[in-house]
């Protein structure tokens, strides 16, 4: 790195945000605004000049920290802080030294060249030049940015080093507006990726023994069906009625509790359209899907919402005790692996349906939160035998207030669904005064845990004190953190770290509204706050092609913070009702939106970012909607005489006229009131991407502010609960979507390539190109219940 040491000069500290840092800019400006040889000058510069090892750290620090949260052009000078702000001019009465001082010098100086820092101040810069603020600099236009220059030096850094993996991004990504591509080059690792520093973390995680701990401190066994029965219990219905089938003529599905069908079934109109709905039977908690570059099989872990069957289920809003912290009893739980199998291309093959491979069964109450280890470790030979296929290792919090890290493996030569009861964890931990809320991984051997009480705690599995030792005799082992401290006086709600490309940087959101970002190698000079949101952030994810993270607001828009200005909002998203979840993936930059009303949108959030004025388009993935049934409304609908003997007339027939050759299906009375007295969900699809709407009008009593001051109320079951890409590079185009009813859904979301279109001359429904010959259509539902 070149040396800067003659191009730094200290910035003055802010009276508003109390953050120091330096400013860079051209050394012949600054000796411009100098002038020759003045006694005050050299005064000044002895007493506000940086000291050496301030220097190195600024070196050190200057491509990848960020601590400046002032978005003006320049810093403001000395005269602004000695200056009245009502008047404009210097405060009347009696002047103090310190103020004799400041005047003299800036009536010597002039403005712009002294700056004031607290002694002995650390500070880290961004490394970004600022733009001269001196009219004589400006007349000469030394230093002078352009507005897009200057944006993507502020987003992604001040060189060609920076410049390179945002303009390949661009140029690679520029025509995705929502739907990923299977076609060559589309699915691939970002541009920030390094790909030798990722195949060294492997060949070390590989290379370690924690495998070793895992095996020896594990403690399994296989349980029959009847015996697994306990441990898959839902409090939800048995079976949910869904409307299937096109709108013009729908049909009515009963689907059980643990069955699933295929939504090829229900497009017949477009062969493209791959994937399978499922009913689990609860509100979906979590899904993931597992790293695993390897063979045919992909593996979806899911959970769902259980309760303990023993204990007194309070009402809603009515339990004696904070359930959000507090620890429950231990009950039987589990968590589904499902086998998917894909074709040779990578898309999904709906012609092997879905299996069950395996059933991890626990009695430590309901999981709330889990992730896989991020690295693929498939092809790691299993220390059992060699008929083990190795899915990865999860870790997972349970609502005993523990948290667990589990080798997940089954018999490969088993051809019914397995149940694997987990009585002991290799790696567990908790915390004496507080329980664990999130957690996620910052690497392949590192973990980072949030707790109710503000607290931060990383794990690395490669550190000797992660496992008891071979010798101990201790019946349990709290392994400590080697990172514990207090960053937050809240309740933490999420965490999201950079990985695989920025790993050191973690995003924190809490119930105090704010966002806060910090640099791990530094976490106490290096913590940056976002903006003050007044809804709680409860889903984030981080956006490795616009090196940002990503955050919903009150507004129901969506922002990306990148690293280097987390304080300020780039808008690159919008719903219509309060976003609940929001992912991203690793191999393409396209991401998925869920929403509290059941909408599902896929959108591109890179051009956004590179250019404030490109348009925003969003594609619709579904809509799901959920009603109760009509006799627990709290209020009944007026019963309506269906034989005819009123003068009503009937705004509610139970059959319909055919017309232009479609029709309902025909049902009797009775039939149709037994459809009203069970829960219903049903799906509305229209694949036509859409322009959306940032801003917001202005005036005295725009349209839109009854938009945001509305806040509507949608029932529970009919939210979008869980979300998730497939991170595999062959497979990247894989999502599913978990919503409150229990119903999943999993879908191959790629625009077919070259060699697919050729063998079918129609035009493909989901491409965002085809906008002019696809028109509006909606199918899989119907537009009234």
């Amino acid at each position: 790195m070149e040396d800067v040491s003659n191009e730094l000069t200290p910035r003055r500290q802010s009276r508003h945000t109390k953050k120091v840092s330096y400013a860079l800019y051209d050394p012949d400006v600054e000796e411009a605004l100098r002038g020759s040889g003045s006694e005050v000058e050299d005064e000044v510069e002895k007493e506000f000049s940086p000291a050496p090892e301030e220097l190195e750290d600024a070196e050190l620090y200057d491509r990848n920290r960020e601590v400046d949260d002032r978005e003006s052009d320049s810093p403001p000078s000395i005269e602004e802080d000695v200056r009245d702000e009502d008047e404009g001019t210097f405060p009347k009465g009696p002047l103090t030294s310190r103020k004799r001082a400041k005047k003299a010098k800036v009536q010597e100086i002039g403005l712009g060249v002294a700056f004031v820092r607290a002694p002995g101040t650390q500070v880290h810069s961004r490394g970004i030049v600022e733009k001269p603020h001196n009219a004589r600099a400006k007349e000469e236009g030394v230093g002078v940015r352009i507005g897009q220059q200057k944006r993507i030096e502020a987003l992604f850094g001040p060189n060609h080093i920076e410049f390179k993996p945002v303009f390949q991004t661009r140029d690679t990504w520029e025509d995705q507006d929502a739907l990923p591509s299977r076609q060559d080059g589309n699915l691939r690792v970002s541009y920030y990726v390094n790909k030798e520093a990722m195949e060294k973390e492997f060949m070390r995680v590989k290379e370690s023994n924690i495998f070793t701990y895992f095996a020896k401190g594990q403690e399994t066994a296989l349980i029959d069906h009847e015996q697994a029965k306990k441990y898959l219990r839902t409090a939800g219905p048995e079976k949910l009625s869904m409307l299937g089938g096109n709108s013009q003529d729908p049909e009515l599905l009963a689907m059980e509790k643990g069955r699933y069908i295929d939504i090829t079934k229900r497009f017949e109109d477009d062969k493209h359209r791959r994937g399978w709905i499922f009913n689990l039977g609860a509100h979906i908690q979590e899904t993931q899907w597992a790293p695993n570059e390897e063979g045919n099989t992909q593996f979806l872990a899911v959970a769902v919402k259980q309760i303990n069957p023993d204990g007194y289920q309070h009402p809603p809003l009515a339990h004696p005790k904070a359930p959000a912290f507090t620890a429950t009893k231990g009950f039987p739980a589990s968590i589904q692996i499902w086998a998917f199998r894909s074709t040779d291309q990578g898309a999904l093959d709906t012609i092997v349906p879905p299996q069950l491979k395996l059933v991890i069964c626990t009695e430590w109450g309901a999981p709330k939160q889990f992730r896989w280890c991020p690295v693929p470790l498939a092809d790691i030979e299993p220390l059992e035998g060699e008929n083990t296929i190795y899915v990865g290792l999860l870790a997972g919090i349970w609502s005993d207030g523990r948290i667990r890290i589990l080798d997940v493996s089954y018999q490969g030569d088993a051809t019914e669904t397995q149940y694997v009861k987990y009585s002991k964890a290799a790696f567990e931990a908790t915390f004496s005064d507080a329980i664990p809320t999130t957690l996620n991984w910052l690497s392949a051997s590192s973990i980072a845990v949030g707790t109710t009480s503000g607290a931060l705690a990383i794990w690395n599995l490669l550190h000797k004190s992660a496992f008891p030792s071979p010798d101990s005799s201790l019946q349990s082992h709290n392994p400590r953190p080697w990172f514990y401290r207090t960053v937050i006086d809240n309740y933490i709600l999420t965490i999201n770290s950079g990985y695989p490309s920025r790993p050191n940087y973690v995003s924190i959101s809490s119930t105090d509204g704010f966002s806060r970002m910090m640099d791990l190698r530094s976490a106490t000079l290096d913590t940056v706050v976002g903006n003050k949101g007044r809804n709680f952030v409860t889903t984030q994810a981080w956006h490795e092609h616009t090196q940002s993270f990503l955050l919903p607001d009150e507004m129901y828009l969506l922002r990306n913070a990148s690293v280097r200005r987390y304080y300020s909002n780039v808008y690159s998203g919008r719903m219509d009702s309060t976003i609940t979840k929001v992912v991203s993936s690793p191999v393409h930059p396209g991401i998925l939106i869920g929403s509290a009303e059941g909408l599902v949108m896929i959108g591109n959030p890179v051009m956004r970012v590179l250019n404030s004025k490109e348009d925003v388009w969003q594609l619709p993935w579904f809509s799901h909607e959920w009603r109760g049934p009509l006799k627990e409304l709290p209020v009944l609908p007026k019963e309506v005489d269906l034989d005819g003997n009123d003068d009503m007339e009937d705004v509610h027939p139970t059959t319909l006229e055919p017309g232009n050759g479609t029709h309902r299906k025909t049902k009797s009375l009775d039939e149709a009131r037994s459809t009203y007295d069970e829960p219903l969900a049903c799906f509305r699809e229209a694949l036509v991407p859409k322009q959306v709407n940032l801003h917001i009008k202005s005036g005295r009593f725009p349209e839109s502010d009854f938009e945001a001051k509305r806040l509507t109320t949608y029932e529970e079951a009919s939210a979008i609960t869980a979300l998730a890409w497939n991170p595999n590079l062959k497979y990247g185009t894989w999502a599913v979507a978990g919503m409150g009813d229990g119903l999943m859904r999993v879908e191959d979301l790629g625009i077919d390539g070259p060699e697919d279109k050729e063998e079918d001359d129609e035009v493909n429904i989901v491409d965002p190109k085809n906008l002019e010959e696809l028109g509006e259509i909606a199918v899989d539902g119907i537009q009234d219940g």
